[in-house]
Order: structure tokens, then sequence, then C-alpha cells
């Protein structure tokens, strides 16, 4: 089956095509549909998205074979909370989430759609809830329905990164993924390979634009361009070697990121507060990841070991040898695809008022997989009709040829009269009356 993945990001729109083979997605290719390129920014928010879904209907227009599509929503969309829930029933524990959210979210329940995924523990379960309000998911999936896309999940971000690493990661960590965008940044903390909070501050590639265009004095493309090929951050011991310019745009570049620096250590120094514990190590991706150097440099300020998140490195992907800018910019939306095997385990906004029906959510393949053994079984059941048809009708053919020749002995024959002879012919059962009569007045007359 072919499932179509995608992001919706802030910068631009990143596609994933895999084929489903015994629950596994592999890689078929991979597109990114930079927004600037195809939409006008300037619009508002809403028209700017409506041109976004418009993008990717004309983008499956193109695909002539049956495929599910699950989508990505970002996560400036959303409210994240996570609860622990202390009862082992789960359906219980999903009535529970509304009482314990009402003290926990900014607007009133009434007024958001909610999504939950939960995590059994030994305790209970730990639940993951994304809230958004409801008037504004409602436009989201009006322009979806209107489109007839029919999706079969809209997920968060968060979600993604809390089903993969619960479900994809074998070694048993304690890190944070910083998923750095082109409007901010998120970092989710891992204790021991398991998600426990999520925070978000606004340092991305679109700040490392405006500062260039404010410096440079260049236009918006020729800012990104630069950004692209060229931006860089430098370690304290690299700038001691590098000439006056690089030291000028290396703390143009130190200054933008010391917000996101000073979030970290807060978010770390809590994280060790309620774990007791602190992180090993870093993992960087999303599209301003790529910036040269930048995983030195968040070593050394953060004071962690930062890596370059890889989600690809599989026997099924390699052979598309990605680089790594390549991998970064795709992470997310290729750990979106491996949702759809256990999607149940994953948050699924598309749910209560909101579910779509449509022709999307069965495939033909499974249409036809199921439809060819309704025919074999029905095949099979008529066969066995058939002959036992054929059996009967042996059998009446048997009894009509021993009655015949009974009636014809003309030792008996004169006992039954010609419509007794008819009537058991037609139905045994009424003459059996009179064949014992007959039968118990010729005993006793012997």
């Amino acid at each position: 089956m072919h499932l179509i993945s995608v992001d919706f990001g802030s910068y631009s729109i990143k596609i994933i095509h895999s084929m489903v083979t015994k629950g596994t997605p592999q890689l078929l290719n991979y597109e990114e549909y930079p927004l600037v390129d195809y939409l006008d920014l300037a619009l508002a928010p809403e028209l700017v998205y409506k041109d976004q879904i418009l993008l990717l209907k004309k983008f499956l227009s193109r695909i002539n074979y049956e495929h599910k599509l699950i989508l990505s929503i970002q996560n400036d969309f959303f409210t994240t909370r996570q609860l622990t829930i202390p009862i082992k029933n789960k359906k219980k524990a999903h009535l529970m989430i509304p009482f314990q959210l009402e003290e926990e979210i900014p607007y009133s329940l009434s007024e958001a759609h909610i999504g939950t995924s939960l995590n059994d523990t030994d305790e209970g379960y730990n639940a993951l809830i994304s809230l958004i309000k409801k008037e504004f998911f409602e436009y989201k999936f009006d322009i979806i329905k209107n489109q007839r896309l029919n999706p079969y999940m809209m997920t968060s971000q968060v979600s993604i990164y809390d089903f993969y690493f619960r479900n994809h990661f074998e070694a048993v960590e304690n890190f944070c993924i910083l998923d750095i965008g082109h409007q901010m940044t998120n970092a989710y903390f891992f204790f021991n390979s398991r998600l426990v909070s999520s925070h978000k501050t606004y340092v991305g590639g679109k700040h490392i634009d405006e500062e260039i265009i404010q410096h440079y004095k260049v236009n918006e493309e020729e800012a990104r361009i630069f950004k692209h090929k060229n931006a860089f951050v430098l370690t304290e011991n690299q700038i001691a070697k590098a000439d006056q310019n690089q030291k000028i745009f290396s703390n143009i570049m130190s200054k933008l990121f010391e917000p996101l620096i000073a979030d970290f250590k807060r978010w770390e120094l809590g994280y060790q507060v309620r774990q007791r514990v602190g992180i090993t190590k870093i993992y960087l991706t999303g599209g301003t990841s790529r910036i040269k150097n930048l995983n030195n440099y968040l070593s050394q300020s953060l004071g962690y070991p930062a890596y370059y998140l890889n989600s690809f490195n599989d026997s099924k992907t390699n052979h598309f040898n990605l680089s790594q800018n390549e991998v970064s910019l795709f992470n997310l939306v290729h750990m979106l695809s491996h949702t759809y095997p256990n999607r149940k385990k994953c948050i699924n906004m598309l749910n209560g008022e909101y579910t779509l029906q449509g022709s999307n959510n069965i495939s033909l393949y499974n249409s036809t997989f199921v439809s060819t053994r309704i025919l074999y079984f029905c095949l099979l059941i008529s066969a066995y009709l058939g002959v036992n048809l054929y059996l009967t009708e042996i059998k009446i053919k048997t009894a009509n040829t021993h009655l015949t020749s009974l009636y014809n002995n003309q030792t008996i024959s004169h006992l039954f009269s010609k419509a007794t002879k008819n009537t058991s012919k037609r139905k045994p059962k009424l003459a059996l009356p009179t064949v014992k009569r007959k039968k118990k007045s010729a005993v006793q007359s012997l």
C-alpha cells in the first residue's frame, strides 16, 4: 500500500512517498516545496494555509494509485500537556482526562479540540495530550474536507517524536532533541527514551534572515541564499583563528542564539530537578540545524555533546544516500511515515465530530484482498451445497426405487391402497402410519 506523509512546516512543505510492506514503510521518494517559491506569504495566515492545501492537492493529482494520506500540523498551533493517570482501566483513564485538564489549559475546555495518546505504565497510564482551539481546527478541517483530501490521520509534531522514540529507538538514553525550524525551536526532553517534557522558543531561520537583511542591507531572497550556503557559527577556539569579517558574522549569530541557550539551561535544570539526573547528549534536527558548525557551537555553549539526528539509518533507506542536510530536513516527515503501522498509539486529531470518512479510508488493495477471499468462501460453500444436493438426490432415487419394487411385490402389494402408494412416493412420512398398521395386522394374522 502506498503512503503519502506530509509535514506542513513554516518554511516549506515536506512530502515523503513510501510503500508499506509487512507493516514497515519503505522510502520511494521525497520532495520539498519552499513556500516562498509557490505561495504569496504576504497573505493572511488562513489564506496561506488554504494555498498550502491546494499545492498538496496538485501534488496528489499526479499520483495515479490508491494511497493513504497522513498529515503533521505545526507545534505553534497546539498546547501540549502530559498527565499521569493512576488507573489501569483504559476507558476510565480516557474519561478522567477532561477533569484533569480543566485547570491546566489557558482557555475553556469547551473551546478546545483534544487529541490524546495513552501509554501504559506500572501505575496506570501516561497521557500525551495535544489541544487546539476548536474554531481554528475547524477552519483547517473544513478546507481539507472541501478539497476532498480525506487524510487518514492528522497529528502533532510532539506526538510524532514521542511515538518514534518510544517504538523505534533501540538505545535507552536520557537526551534532548532540538528541532530548529524556521520560526521557532522545539525542545523535547527524554528520560530512558520516553518523552517527559517539551518546550519551544522563538529562535529560528527566520530570525537569521532578518539579522542578515538588517546588517548587510540585502533583500530577503539574497539573505535566504546566503543563510543556506554560507551561514556558520564558531566556537571560542575557532574565533581566535578567524578573520575580522568571520568574527563579525559569528558575533551576530551568537547573539541570535543567546535566547535559545538561556531557555535550554532553564529547561534542563527543571529536567534535573524532576528526574534527579541530567541528559547525556543532544540531537539536532530541522532545517535551520543545517547551519555550518552548529553542532560544535551548541556542544560548547550548552555543555553536552550535540549530534545530528538520523532517522534514515536503516537498510531500507540507505540506498538513497541522503546527505546530512537532507536528513535533517526530512527527519520529521520520515518519522511521521513510521506512525502509520501503529497509528493507534499516536495522537490523531481526526476524532469525534471531525472524523473524516471517504474512499481513502479503505484502499483498493484492501478491498480487493477482502473481496477475493469472500468470493473463494462463497465458491466453497456453493460447491459443498452442490455435492450435498447431488448425494441427497441419489438417496431419494434409491428410496423411490425400493418403494416401487416393494409395492410391485405380489405378496404384499394387495395390503396397500393405490392412494397410499401414491402418497408414499410424494410424502413418505404420511404413509408411515398406514404401513405400520398393515405390518401389525399382518403379524397378528400370522
